[in-house]
């Protein structure tokens, strides 16, 4: 069982640190559960077999020295006017017994060994603790150092301090890992108003029917009926086997409890199965609010900008020649928006100025997050990732949405229509000429006489006015359909605008995502810690004799 408890936390330490690392925990995390102390009184000994260990614990000038010093039949802890109060702890052994495996850490010199051969307590380990509610920190950082080593602890009052809020303090804290004996010592100044008194003190601390015993232990004088005798008993009667593996047991179990109480605290701290679905619900209603503020101030700029991409001057004869005038003027009109669409687009439509309150979105969003009560470094840090890669992103997308639309500008029948005008321009004028070409050749062939009369001025007006009717019409509705480029370019910086705030919501959207199946995988990691956990069989039902040393 104690395999058990350490393989669980050393287990949960791990995935701590892991969700440490991801972000989804602060660093005091890892405290919490290093705070649950593995430590088990077996821990103590090397062999199977195990004394009990029984602790002696109380306020300054309760007696607990004197006490262990009768119980020992000697001086084997110093009292009274030796020392105010305990500065370390006092070990009562028997030779037989090795207490061979304290921690590392373990303040070793403070610790006195009184080794004895007294069989009557071959099977019990007495510890006199420090005095906890002494002015030294120290003293009571020594007694929690302690305490998850001991099975029973027996609580010293006196007559005038059994009421000692210090000691209740410790019992409220650590009473359900222990078992407990209560002793009200120099009872030959008390009074049977306070041993009742102090019994229903006990009883609504959760013991249900107190063991408490009354005694004197002041050497000079004899004891006079006192309860020292069925102390002595009860204790060397816990001193079983059985019952002492019934108290590691429980005491396992009670420490594996505060890890799993502790694991749920740590699943809680991830937040509640909904907590995606609010942020992604936050940054939605959160980016809408961004995005029409961002789309109202860039509508305005968006004329002005188009308005670079007019088709730029020409001389009237490039403008108006057929065929390779136009060729020349449409080369002329892809090279300048190749050179100047890039800058304009970058520079002007998405600034520095657009990308930072872009970002700023962003930023606001995680600060609004953090109102979960749920650390937010793993949103924050991945969405901070995705922050810096979206200006590139953004421009880029703007950028080709203008490309693509002045590379097709207007509608599909208006540049078909357009590319078929462009044509008969040139085709029109060609079949016209060729006619008058053909009328007169032929005509002279057949001719018998002076075939001069084909060169007329009559033919020649109407060969000209004809051959430019089929220019001058394909031609004036060629420009009539000719597709804006301004109209174009305006369309293209708000298909590209529209773009990048769609990307942005996406990119953001992903990225939570990504923090939720981070978070999904860390979920699974601890159910799955807690399930090994489970299996074991639960804790057993107490006997009789452990169950009225228990609290709860």
């Amino acid at each position: 069982m104690t395999d058990l408890l350490n393989t669980t936390q050393t287990a949960l330490l791990d995935w701590t640190s892991k969700a440490i690392n991801a972000g989804w925990l602060a660093p005091d995390a890892l405290e919490r559960v290093k705070s649950v102390n593995s430590a088990t009184p077996s821990q103590l000994f090397a062999g199977p077999d195990r004394p009990l260990v029984v602790g002696f614990f109380g306020g300054t000038g309760v007696g607990k020295s004197s006490l262990m010093n009768r119980l020992a039949g000697e001086a084997i802890a110093r009292a009274s006017a030796e020392r105010p109060t305990s500065t370390d702890i006092t070990a009562y052994v028997h030779t037989s017994v090795r207490v061979d495996r304290l921690p590392a850490d373990f303040p070793m010199e403070k610790l006195r060994t009184a080794m004895h051969h007294n069989d009557h307590y071959a099977s019990v380990l007495w510890l006199d603790m420090p005095d906890f509610d002494s002015v030294e920190t120290s003293h009571r950082t020594l007694v929690e150092q302690w305490l998850p080593y001991i099975d029973v602890l027996v609580y010293v009052v006196s007559p005038e301090r059994y009421r000692d809020d210090e000691g209740w303090r410790l019992l409220q804290k650590y009473g359900q890992r222990h078992a407990w004996l209560f002793v009200i010592n120099h009872w030959d100044r008390g009074d049977p108003i306070q041993r009742e008194d102090f019994q229903a003190l006990l009883q609504s601390a959760g013991l249900e029917n107190p063991l408490l015993f009354c005694t004197d232990c002041n050497p000079d004088k004899p004891a006079v009926n006192d309860d020292f005798q069925q102390f002595d008993e009860t204790v060397r009667a816990l001193a079983d086997q059985q019952l002492i593996g019934e108290l590691e047991k429980r005491g396992v179990f009670q420490r594996l409890g505060e890890i799993k109480k502790t694991a749920t605290g740590l699943q809680q701290s991830l937040g509640d199965t909904a907590l995606l679905d609010r942020w992604q619900s936050l940054w939605q209603s959160h980016w809408a609010r961004h995005r029409d503020e961002i789309t109202q101030a860039l509508q305005w700029q968006i004329p002005n900008l188009a308005d670079q991409y007019a088709d730029p001057h020409a001389p009237f004869w490039l403008r108006w020649l057929p065929g390779i005038g136009q060729k020349v003027l449409s080369h002329q009109q892809t090279e300048n928006t190749a050179s100047t669409s890039t800058n304009i687009a970058h520079q002007a439509l998405l600034d520095e100025a657009t990308l930072q309150r872009i970002d700023d979105a962003v930023a606001d969003f995680v600060h609004e997050a953090r109102g979960e009560n749920v650390h937010t470094d793993a949103l924050a840090a991945t969405l901070a990732r995705r922050r810096a890669e979206l200006p590139a992103r953004l421009q880029q997308m703007s950028n080709e949405a203008l490309q693509a639309s002045l590379r097709q500008p207007g509608e599909t029948w208006q540049r078909a229509l357009y590319s078929i005008l462009g044509w008969l321009a040139t085709l029109l004028p060609l079949a016209v000429l060729g006619w008058a070409g053909y009328k007169l050749i032929n005509g002279f062939a057949q001719s018998t006489g002076n075939g001069l009369q084909y060169l007329g001025i009559n033919f020649a007006l109407h060969t000209a006015m004809l051959t430019g009717l089929a220019w001058l019409v394909p031609t004036i509705l060629r420009k009539k359909v000719k597709p804006s480029r301004v109209e174009a370019a305006r369309r293209g910086f708000t298909q590209g605008l529209e773009d990048a705030l769609a990307e942005t919501d996406q990119h953001i959207l992903s990225g939570i995502a990504k923090v939720g199946e981070t978070r999904h995988s860390l979920l699974s990691e601890l159910e799955h810690l807690q399930s090994s956990a489970s299996s074991h069989p639960n804790q057993p039902e107490s006997s009789k004799a452990v169950k009225r040393l228990l609290v709860g």
